[in-house]
């Protein structure tokens, strides 16, 4: 019990030591002007970001909740990139001690005559999948 507090609280420390809080501003047309010598002309999607933290928070249990968050920028270049835009996350279901997933928000952004239009995802756009026993995935 000793050595699991102690890695909890040294994972706590990195945890803290390492995350920045970032904020993503207003996305203007200009953000759509990805150029750089570095992408491939043949290429279907650019990440532009891909920024992760998690924090732990107490819970209702009397333990600890990790709450991670992602923010991430992809530019879809053409329909083949759709993919890059998928997000699969796996969380462990064990009965009562099942992981969940909350607040999960997408939004697509699209430039229409030139004006930034968004398209937020809706909750049918999220499916689960079994993997095993004790994993699922979304």
């Amino acid at each position: 019990m000793k050595k699991s507090l102690m890695a909890i609280a040294s994972l706590f420390i990195i945890t803290c030591l390492f995350s920045q809080d970032v904020k993503y501003g207003k996305i203007t047309p200009a953000d759509f002007n990805v150029t750089s010598p570095v992408i491939d002309s043949g290429s279907d999607a650019v990440v532009i970001s891909d920024i992760g933290t998690s924090e732990f928070e107490g819970n209702t249990n009397g333990w600890f909740s990790v709450i991670f968050k992602r923010h991430a920028r992809v530019k879809i270049l053409n329909k083949n990139g759709f993919n890059a835009a998928t997000v699969f996350i796996r969380l462990y279901s064990n009965g009562k001690d099942a992981e969940k997933l909350q607040d999960l928000r997408a939004t697509t952004y699209n430039l229409e005559n030139g004006a930034v239009v968004p398209v937020k995802m809706e909750n049918k756009s999220v499916f689960e999948s079994r993997l095993s026993k004790t994993w699922i995935e979304k």
